[in-house]
Formats: C-alpha cells, sequence, structure tokens
C-alpha cells in the first residue's frame, strides 16, 4: 500500500470515527437524523481548523516538527 492509499484511509477514518461519535450521542440526547448529521459534520470542521492553527504555529516557530506531528495525529 502507498504512503498517498495510507493518508486517504486515516482521513477518511478520522472522519467516520468524527461524524459517528457525534450521531450516536446527539441521537441519545434527542437531536433528529438531520441535527445529529449536521453536529458530526460541525465535528470535522473543528478538526481543521485545529490544522490550519498548527500550520500556523509551525510557520511562526512556535511548534518544532515533532510537535507538530503530534498535535496533528491528536487532532485526527
Amino acid at each position: 500500500m502507498s504512503r498517498r492509499q495510507t493518508t486517504r484511509r486515516t482521513v477518511a477514518v478520522a472522519c467516520l470515527g468524527k461524524l459517528l461519535g457525534a450521531i450516536g450521542p446527539a441521537r441519545v440526547f434527542g437531536l433528529s437524523w438531520t441535527e445529529s448529521r449536521a453536529l458530526g459534520l460541525l465535528m470535522n470542521t473543528r478538526g481543521l481548523t485545529a490544522l490550519i492553527n498548527r500550520n500556523v504555529a509551525v510557520q511562526l516557530h512556535v511548534l518544532d516538527t515533532q510537535m507538530f506531528t503530534m498535535t496533528v495525529i491528536m487532532a485526527l
């Protein structure tokens, strides 16, 4: 398996995990399917915002590459 395929699968699993991880509890607490799905999609945008912040921190030399890598893995 190539690195590109591994990256795509990792991102897909991370996105699906956020989506399902938000839909389940939302449904338990009485939200509709539409509201639950919207909440799951918003969780993915939250992760994207975190990645943008980390990229800026690297460019400003606030984070080194090792710390950047660790925080990106946590964001996924």
